[in-house]
């Protein structure tokens, strides 16, 4: 069965694939709406290209801030061992020795190469809706639609920012918590 990260991937994915195509046949019923505001497709394109590369990291920080929560809380959560040592690719027998919190920071450190890319490619979007913007490197034609791009792109990155701060907090607490006993 399809775990949800999984799920919304492929939906967002195939939503993707089912835009491209319809607006390359020109099938599509919103073709004369996005061809007289190119904006509206720029930015469409944006958010579900910048949220097929976000996916990972939102369900990745939602889990981690779930776990840290329940841990803090001291309720009935238990670290998947297995799972995490799926998503890191560390051995299992590695994990078994770690303390939970420990395991979290693990979790944490491996959407850390994930997360800098997606604000690396967020950054080199906003450089070139900047540099359009400013009619340094083109026309003023194309800034609306590097800046719909842009903004569309926007709306991923700060989930993302936003979900990291929360799994933070969590983890900041529980590491709090632990510390004190």
């Amino acid at each position: 069965m399809m775990n949800k990260e999984r799920l919304v991937w492929w939906l967002f994915f195939a939503a993707f694939v089912l835009f491209i195509v319809l607006m390359v046949t020109g099938i599509f019923a919103l073709t004369p709406f996005i061809a007289a505001n190119p904006e509206v497709g720029a930015f469409l394109i944006g958010f579900i290209i910048f949220w097929l590369f976000a996916n990972r990291l939102i369900f990745g920080y939602g889990a981690i801030a779930d776990v840290s929560n329940a841990l803090y809380k001291e309720e009935e959560a238990k670290l998947d061992k297995e799972e995490i040592a799926k998503k890191t690719g560390k051995p299992i027998e590695e994990l078994e020795h770690l303390s939970e919190v420990s395991i979290i920071m693990l979790w944490k450190g491996y959407l850390e190469p994930f997360k800098y890319a997606l604000f690396l490619g967020f950054a080199l979007v906003f450089s070139f809706a900047l540099l359009f913007g400013l009619n340094i490197v083109t026309s003023l034609t194309v800034a609306p639609i590097a800046e719909g791009f842009m903004l569309g792109a926007a709306i991923p990155v700060l989930i993302v920012w936003i979900m990291e701060l929360i799994a933070d907090y969590y983890v900041a607490a529980l590491i709090k918590r632990t510390m004190a006993t």
